[in-house]
């Protein structure tokens, strides 16, 4: 059997730079990185990537902060990164860390099994192309699961799918049909209201094809699509929600890690505060609103959503295709309904009003497993590892007693949105149905915190995933390496429950239910981990700076190093 100091799984962003950072503290260690995928990237893996593809990041923000992404990429400044050119980011970031020769691809991982001293083993099939596939067993003392949020798709079984008798998938591989849809298909059909079918519907919208874009009743609805300058200032939507007097407005359980609780104490708990509060959100809806001119004809102002974006998180995109998304709308290329689909049949799908629309394809973008796909042993440990689902919820009665807590804090979050479609209002009953993860930190099981020997990596779904990605690292680096302090486990189970509790109330509009989802609150979260490991979170040049002007990659540059320093012999 081989042996391993750590084993990673996932080589997307959390997963490489969790092998950077383990190596730049350990240079000698023996690194495993696992993936399913041919290539590097998780979600910008090569065979992931098609034409229409972009980041929701302009150029200088989705970088890891000591590997810039320079003019030699062919990004301009003011430019959204193009999917193709991230998973070349990618690919020469792990270049230059010499980090191909720990990576195994096409190698699927079957079980995680724990056994004594506190240990993993991990069995794996690896599929060599043209060789039959090999099953192989790794033993470590180290285990971070790095495979974040979209990597398997939520299977569907739509009636009649089995006669329908055209290209039916997911977003996810929408790379295998693209080209020959684009010079066959006459109208294909778009499922889903986020940003992976906003892109999938501009894919062929923008080539002349009739797309009709279903956006269930029954589901989330449309999500907030903002333009990639907001504010009369002009100003970049991603340095918006990096920048600390912005977060303030922001309810957030661990905001005061940021060092500015008194502000927040204001904004939050007084009535002057939640007015101002209040005026702020509104504010920002209106001129998105208005920015898109969704009042501009019928068919756009289909495309409003319910709730305000405060409710949305990660939901809330940026319009960042080269044409104007709502002229396609507005000239009637893309038809959109805001209905269930009731079944297919021969290359049409029959909606519960009784309209049937006429589909070349039938593309879904309908969510995604939440959970790794594979299995962990021995039966029973998944309600210990902090997973989603009934088995890891807390007892009810102290998730109802935290709940309160958090509206006592906050009480602007016990007025859920009510949503226009049929399905109910959430509500704090909802706790028992099916628990969000529960990890402390968003990163360790509280089962087994003492043990130091697993972590999760990339279960936070986030507006600036290299910042979040590299901050993970260093810390479950310094967790794994037993030079972190911690809390006493009480401490650290009820901060785990407060924590996932907050963000099932933060974003219902989002993936809030499930995982954290954070976009304002972001900043306080790297706060809070730069706080744990004692450096330093205000890295700006006067107190002006620190709470007005955008935190960017280059604020955290050298971040492993000041680690490195402090914890020398």
């Amino acid at each position: 059997m081989e042996s391993v100091e750590l084993l990673i799984i996932g080589a997307g962003w959390h997963g490489l730079a969790m092998a950077k950072t383990y190596l730049e503290c350990h240079p000698e260690a023996r690194v495993t990185v696992l993936d399913g995928q041919e290539t590097v990237g998780g979600v910008w893996a090569k065979e992931r990537l098609y034409s229409g593809l972009r980041t929701n990041n302009m150029r200088g923000t989705y970088e890891f902060s000591d590997f810039p992404l320079d003019d030699s990429f062919g990004v301009k400044l003011g430019e959204h990164t193009p999917g193709a050119v991230v998973h070349e980011y990618l690919h020469k970031y792990t270049e230059k860390f010499d980090l191909y020769r720990r990576i195994r691809f096409r190698t699927k991982v079957g079980s995680v099994e724990r056994v004594e001293g506190g240990k993993w083993i991990v069995t794996t099939s690896q599929n060599g192309g043209l060789t039959e596939a090999k099953t192989l067993t790794i033993f470590t003392d180290k285990l971070v699961l790095a495979t974040g949020l979209t990597s398997q798709p939520l299977p569907q079984n739509y009636k009649g799918g089995d006669v329908f008798g055209a290209p039916m998938f997911h977003v996810k591989d929408l790379p295998s049909h693209e080209n020959d849809l684009i010079l066959t298909a006459n109208s294909v059909v778009v499922v889903g209201g986020t940003k992976f079918a906003w892109d999938a519907v501009y894919t062929f919208a923008s080539v002349g094809i009739s797309v009709h874009w279903i956006i269930r009743k029954s589901g989330h609805g449309p999500s907030w699509m903002t333009p990639p300058y907001i504010t009369p200032l002009k100003i970049w939507f991603e340095m918006i929600v990096t920048t600390r007097a912005i977060t303030w407005f922001s309810p957030c359980v661990w905001g005061d890690a940021d060092g500015f609780g008194s502000i927040r104490r204001f904004l939050h708990g007084t009535r002057v505060g939640r007015w101002l509060v209040d005026a702020f959100w509104n504010t920002f809806r209106n001129h998105i609103a208005s920015l898109n001119s969704y009042d501009s004809c019928p068919a756009t102002a289909k495309l409003v959503p319910s709730a305000g974006p405060f409710w949305h998180g990660t939901s809330t995109g940026i319009l960042n295709q080269p044409t104007n998304f709502f002229e396609y709308v507005r000239n009637g290329t893309v038809k959109v309904h805001i209905e269930d689909i009731e079944e297919l049949s021969h290359k049409t799908v029959h909606l519960s009003s009784g309209k049937s629309l006429p589909a070349d394809a039938f593309i879904y973008m309908t969510g995604w497993e939440m959970k790794p796909s594979f299995e962990f042993l021995p039966e029973g440990i998944e309600s210990k590892l902090g997973l989603p689902g009934m088995s890891n919820s807390a007892d009810h009665t102290a998730v109802q007693k935290v709940d309160e807590e958090i509206f006592s804090r906050f009480p602007r979050l016990r007025d859920q949105p009510v949503r226009i479609s049929h399905r109910e209002q959430f509500s704090s009953e909802d706790s028992k149905a099916a628990a969000p993860y529960r990890l402390y930190r968003a990163m360790v099981p509280p089962a087994f915190i003492t043990d130091r020997s697993i972590a999760f990596c990339g279960v936070i779904q986030s507006t600036i995933t290299p910042l979040l990605a590299q901050t993970q690292a260093l810390w479950t680096t310094a967790y794994l390496d037993g030079r972190l302090p911690l809390d006493s486990t009480e401490r650290v189970n009820a901060d785990t429950v407060l924590h996932s509790q907050f963000c099932r109330w933060r974003c219902p509009e989002g993936r809030g239910k499930q995982f954290p989802d954070l976009v304002f609150d972001v900043i306080p979260y790297i706060d809070m981990l730069l706080n744990d490991m004692g450096l330093r979170r205000h890295r700006k040049s006067n107190i002006l700076a620190e709470c007005f002007q955008p935190y960017t990659m280059v604020d955290y540059r050298g971040v492993v190093d000041e680690w490195r320093t402090k914890t020398a012999v």
